[in-house]
């Protein structure tokens, strides 16, 4: 997935009619390559047209080392989907 570019996605909301709803998320996948731990967050930007017209989705995928030593207690990782929203 490319690089998202925030002027596009204002450029498109600033298009839609008032009825129309923004939803953002983000998402975390930890994996491991080559024995070191990693994550891959996922931010999303729906823009769901009109509220029942379908939607256009935006979104990007950031690979970051993971820092995490318990894979049960995702402290920094949730930290970081937070904060990239």
């Amino acid at each position: 997935m490319k690089k998202l570019n925030l002027d596009e996605v204002k450029q498109f909301i600033s298009e839609q009619s008032p009825e129309t709803k923004i939803y953002i998320g983000c998402d975390s996948e930890r994996m491991r390559i080559n024995g070191v731990w990693y994550a891959d967050y996922i931010l999303a930007i729906v823009v769901h047209i009109d509220g029942k017209h379908g939607c256009k989705l935006f979104g990007e995928v950031q690979r970051e080392r993971d820092y995490d030593q318990k894979v049960n207690r995702p402290r920094y990782r949730l930290m970081n989907e937070v904060y990239k929203l």
